[in-house]
């Protein structure tokens, strides 16, 4: 109703540029416009729907009158939007995952994340830009400990190399990640030399190359998200044991 009243007020002014009743009132819809947008966008937080709040934020940004502090005000409502929408999400992959409803909870993660890719860079400070970080790390470092737990070695690494890539988390807490990624590698290690020993008695010597390679990939991949040699010393040892059957087959 505002806006339509709006509408009528200004083109009362374009017949009479000089009515300053008009423009008065004009002034005080637009007052009430930007009053009720905030108390909307608000209440729609605090509802948690997020994407009706980021388009009331959008329509009320496009007023290209809109003043300085109101226009840095409904920013600082954007950026609730999106990182209100990610804690919400990443909390739900977090019970998700308590409830042993593992795809559920990725579904979750990856949706956070998409959400925050999307975000523009002016939409969130770098705090909260962390904040939101630190929620994706924990999650995916939950999914990837998770199935270390559950002697899912292989499937455990790629979320736990995905936590990592959040290279916001302070250094304690991506140290846990850091030792799941060394159990994961090392659960992984082990399997792989069965494998390859097998493959080597079969005379498939292609198959166990290949399986040798998919192990040294992921400990490359270690050492290039930071991994130092050090931490991963039993691993290499392990996969240097791993590696033999095909070096004694292959001259390599």
């Amino acid at each position: 109703m505002l806006r339509q009243a709006m509408a009528w007020l200004r083109q009362g002014l374009a017949e009479a540029p000089g009515d300053g009743e008009l423009s008065f009132v004009l002034e005080r819809a637009r007052l009430g416009l930007r009053a009720s947008y905030a108390q909307t966008v608000t209440a729609l937080i605090q509802r948690q729907e997020f994407h009706r709040a980021r388009r009331l934020i959008r329509d009320a940004l496009a007023d290209e009158e809109l003043p300085a502090e109101g226009r840095a005000n409904l920013n600082e409502l954007l950026s609730q939007t999106f990182t209100g929408e990610i804690g919400q999400l990443s909390a739900s992959a977090i019970r998700a995952l308590e409830d042993e409803r593992e795809g559920e909870a990725l579904t979750f993660l990856q949706r956070a994340e998409e959400i925050l890719t999307s975000v523009p860079s002016e939409a969130l400070t770098s705090k909260r830009r962390d904040e939101v970080n630190r929620r994706l790390w924990w999650g995916y470092t939950k999914l990837g400990m998770g199935r270390v737990e559950a002697g899912e070695h292989e499937d455990a690494i790629e979320p736990l190399f995905h936590a990592l890539r959040f290279g916001e988390t302070n250094p304690e807490r991506q140290q846990e990640t850091r030792e799941a990624i060394v159990r994961a590698l090392l659960g992984l290690t082990e399997g792989r030399a069965t494998i390859i020993s097998q493959l080597v008695k079969d005379g498939k010597r292609s198959a166990a190359v290949e399986a040798g390679e998919r192990l040294k990939a992921a400990i490359r991949e270690s050492l290039e998200l930071g991994l130092s040699q050090q931490e991963l010393s039993p691993v290499i040892a392990k996969a240097r044991r791993a590696l033999e059957p095909i070096e004694k087959v292959t001259g390599s």
